[in-house]
């Protein structure tokens, strides 16, 4: 949406969500925020921050050194606290999705040192040689591209749900199917997934 071409052009706006009319503002008497508001029903803007939130000695709960893994990581080195949030930014190629991948082990890192807090308060080194090692440490990891690297469409809601941990739910070689339907349909219950059932394929689902 060009929200700022509506003030250049237009002397009043009238705004419609889900099908239904909103309103209709006077275009000189409003602001961007108003229409915004209007469109998805709340304020989803937020000025610019102009000093961190985290405090200065809040401590360090992940810290990455010398980070190397292939030609788009090279010594990345990088400390997030608690309570922080750390964004990478960079042009397509610039190494971004590589740094996260190879954190979480689902890209091989040739070197460099991954240190995590610890319930005890200590900073401590761990080796990450997948994502099940990730996993165990507390990282999780949300794909850009969630269709090709988030889940298997091929495979059910239920199997979608448990493939991080599938070794929570075998019994021997084989999966208990009605723990992990259990614990599946609680997932949907909490997430509120549109779907007939913990059984149907992620293909089938909408969205």
């Amino acid at each position: 949406h060009h929200l700022a071409e509506i003030f250049e052009i237009a002397d009043n706006v009238t705004v419609m969500r889900d099908g239904q009319y909103v309103g209709t503002l006077i275009t000189k008497e409003s602001t961007k925020d108003d229409i915004i508001n209007m469109m998805v029903g709340r304020v989803i803007y937020e000025d610019p921050k102009e000093h961190s939130m985290v405090a200065p000695d809040a401590p360090v709960v992940l810290k990455v050194e010398n980070l190397n893994a292939g030609k788009m990581v090279q010594n990345v080195s990088f400390e997030l606290r608690k309570g922080e949030i750390l964004g990478f930014s960079g042009l397509m190629g610039a190494g971004r999705t590589e740094t996260a991948r190879a954190l979480f082990g689902a890209d091989p890192k040739q070197s460099g040192k991954i240190s995590i807090r610890g319930k005890d308060g200590q900073l401590r080194e761990v080796t990450i040689n997948s994502p099940q090692d990730a996993v165990k440490y507390g990282i999780g990891y949300l794909s850009e591209d969630r269709k090709r690297y988030g889940i298997v469409v091929q495979k059910s809601v239920a199997e979608n749900t448990t493939m991080a941990t599938l070794e929570k739910f075998m019994s021997g070689p084989f999966i208990d199917k009605k723990k992990e339907n259990k614990i599946a349909q609680e997932y949907v219950e909490q997430l509120a997934t549109k779907t007939p059932g913990t059984d149907q394929l992620v293909v089938n689902l909408s969205g």
